[in-house]
């Protein structure tokens, strides 16, 4: 089962929200990896984004995830197709 665009725009903006506020904390450890996020919870980390990706689609099918870049610059937002997956 897939999730409707409605319900990928929330997940992309709450997964954001959790993930920015995050964010400061995660820069130590985590700088240039990737996060997974599902439901405003952070998952795991992934070297890659397509690393991130794929565990996201194994994980979860019914595509209700996204994927971050931890950074020192403040992400931007780039639409639904960029975060959920």
């Amino acid at each position: 089962m897939t999730i409707t665009r409605a319900e990928a725009k929330q997940q992309v903006s709450e997964n954001y929200d959790a993930f920015v506020e995050l964010l400061p904390g995660l820069m130590e450890k985590h700088l240039g990896q990737w996060a997974l996020l599902r439901d405003k919870k952070l998952i795991e980390f992934y070297p890659t984004m397509a690393e991130a990706f794929r565990a996201g689609i194994d994980k979860y099918p019914d595509h209700r995830f996204s994927a971050q870049e931890v950074c020192e610059q403040t992400p931007v937002v780039m639409g639904g197709f960029s975060y959920v997956l």
